[in-house]
């Protein structure tokens, strides 16, 4: 889903728990899997995404459907649950919701959960990141 160029800034008052945003779609691309075994070679799977890039489908779909957003989100804390690796050609849909949203010692805190799954419905993995928001 495309963020509208003319939305509001999305802040900490923005999130609501329970509220799914939208999805991104991530290709699983020969040449990215390619760069990231040339950094860590013995993730190697045989023609599937390796475990350690599923986090990158999550960031993806974070930073293209919670937006815009001020500068200086820190993530505090992620959980994931891998079910299967896809392989290398698939496209993940990412859907984004939040989870929770607190406030503590003045900070501004926001669970919010990930379900990845290919195109035909097969969930591979899903994620949960903690992150403090800037305002």
């Amino acid at each position: 889903m495309s963020p509208q160029s003319n939305a509001p800034m999305f802040v900490y008052d923005s999130y609501e728990a329970g509220k799914t945003y939208g999805h991104d779609d991530f290709l699983v691309d020969a040449d990215i899997v390619r760069r990231w075994l040339e950094m860590f070679p013995e993730d190697e799977c045989g023609g599937r995404m390796p475990a350690g890039m599923i986090t990158l489908p999550q960031q993806n779909a974070y930073m293209n459907v919670i937006t815009p957003r001020p500068p200086g989100h820190i993530q505090g804390g992620q959980t994931f649950e891998l079910h299967w690796l896809p392989p290398i050609g698939s496209t993940l849909r990412t859907e984004v919701s939040c989870l929770s949203k607190e406030i503590r010692k003045e900070r501004r805190w926001v669970k919010m959960k990930f379900i990845s799954r290919d195109l035909a419905g097969k969930l591979v993995f899903t994620g949960i990141n903690t992150i403090l928001v800037p305002m």
